[in-house]
């Protein structure tokens, strides 16, 4: 891992208020807390989930715990969990991302041979829901700082009060997340005034905050940084 790179990353999203995903990674156990950069408190970090005999959504886990890449990695800076098991993506044709063949081109043949599209399992497939949830909260309502984006998934989310050990904030909730976004009260949405840098915009926000205020925001939470 080129932690420099990630490191500067990081930082450069911070400073231009970036809602940043990464996934929880791979090792079917909290081991103190979720893998980096997913641990930094400037991301979200996103588990994963597996659809059980019974038809509920659990924790994916398809391992002893402790080996790696069997099961979704859990902990106290863990926020939202998302499907992470036999996830439909496009993929190199004729390729397999693993050679075990739980990731590639080889393990799905409804579009035909080679057609670009696989099943594949772990946190990485996870991360992407979220990923798309957040562009779809933060597209009709750009003034939402990146720490707005984050109270409105997991305040709508499964489990919007305090997190549960290993699946946190729980599933998030893309309408519910749409119309917290936009301000919705009691079906209608609320027209708020904010004035920044001298200019004047109407729009429908969770709360009217200052840019700097909001950058501030996390950066001295309880999630240790391997960044200095």
């Amino acid at each position: 891992m080129n932690l420099t790179a990630i490191c500067t990353g990081l930082a450069l999203g911070e400073e231009r208020d970036v809602v940043m995903v990464a996934s929880s990674g791979n090792k079917a156990t909290s081991n103190v807390d979720v893998d980096f950069p997913a641990r930094d408190p400037r991301t979200m970090a996103v588990g994963g989930l597996e659809v059980d005999a019974f038809g509920n959504m659990v924790l994916w886990n398809d391992c002893t715990v402790g080996i790696f890449g069997c099961g979704s990695t859990w902990g106290p800076s863990l926020d939202l969990v998302a499907p992470a098991k036999a996830v439909l993506s496009s993929v190199y044709a004729g390729k397999d991302h693993l050679t075990n063949g739980t990731c590639g081109d080889s393990n799905f043949t409804l579009d035909g041979t080679n057609g670009g599209y696989g099943l594949c399992t772990g946190t990485s497939m996870a991360a992407p829901h979220v990923t798309g949830i957040v562009g779809s909260v933060r597209t009709p309502n750009p003034w939402l700082g990146k720490e707005d984006v984050r109270d409105v998934l997991t305040s709508t989310a499964s489990i919007p009060g305090l997190k549960d050990p290993q699946l946190a904030h729980g599933l998030p909730d893309a309408g519910a997340a749409m119309d917290r976004a936009f301000g919705q009260v009691a079906g209608q949405r609320e027209h708020l005034f904010f004035r920044w840098r001298n200019l004047c915009h109407w729009f429908w926000p969770i709360q009217p905050r200052q840019p700097d205020d909001r950058r501030q925001r996390g950066q001295c939470g309880i999630r240790r940084r391997l960044c200095r």
